[in-house]
Parts: C-alpha cells; structure tokens; sequence
C-alpha cells in the first residue's frame, strides 16, 4: 500500500487537460501573472494505492490438481490472480464561461468580480 498527500498549483494549466484547442493555459492579465496562479488541472489531493497477488493453489503440492500427470501439471501450475486498486480526491473545479462570450476569440474565460460580493 501507499499514500501520497500532493499539491500541484500552476499559473498556466489548461482548463481541460490541455490540448492544442484548450485555451485555458492563456494568462489574462500579463502584467498580474500572479491572478492566475491556482490549483493545477492535475491536483490529485490524496491518494492512496493498493496492490494485491493470490496465487491459486492448483497442480503438485498444491490444495486442488495435486496429483495430476506433468504435462498437465505444466498447464495449471503457477497461476495467479492480482489486482491493483487506486482511491483519489477528485479534481479542481473551475468556474468558467462557455463559449466566447467577449468577443476575443477565447473560449472559457475566467469570470472577474465586478462588484462587492458581501451582501448586506
């Protein structure tokens, strides 16, 4: 077993995983590269790993075909099951809007605060 406690953040993860059509890896303000630093497409929080190996207990010496000829021996010997389990958090959201909504030629652009989001 394992366990891995990670945090990737980045200034320039595409929205989807990148890709040559993700145009989220754009940073919106070059003069403020620091605004578009968050968590990273790829942040995985947690995440633990299991691996298992049973080997069954068929041919000589074994609990079930112990006692078969050798040429058959040679087919259900050694056989053996495994199995590989991966629990994780899932990953981080972004808020974005669909399609070009300014006109700019960029699709899924971060929305900006425009007002005191602090109701009275």
């Amino acid at each position: 077993m394992s366990y891995t406690f990670s945090k990737a953040i980045s200034d320039a993860t595409g929205f989807n995983g990148g890709g040559p059509f993700d145009t989220g890896n754009r940073i919106q303000d070059m003069f403020n590269k620091r605004a578009a630093k968050g968590l990273a497409s790829i942040d995985h929080r947690h995440r633990l790993s299991a691996s298992v190996i049973y080997d069954l207990p068929f041919g000589r010496g074994k609990s079930f075909l112990g006692s078969v000829p050798s040429v058959v021996n040679k087919i259900v010997e050694g056989w053996s099951l495994n199995g590989i389990y991966t629990y994780q958090t899932g990953l981080p959201m972004t808020v974005k809007f669909n399609g070009d909504v300014f006109g700019s030629g960029t699709d899924n652009a971060r929305p900006d605060l425009v007002c005191n989001p602090n109701l009275a």
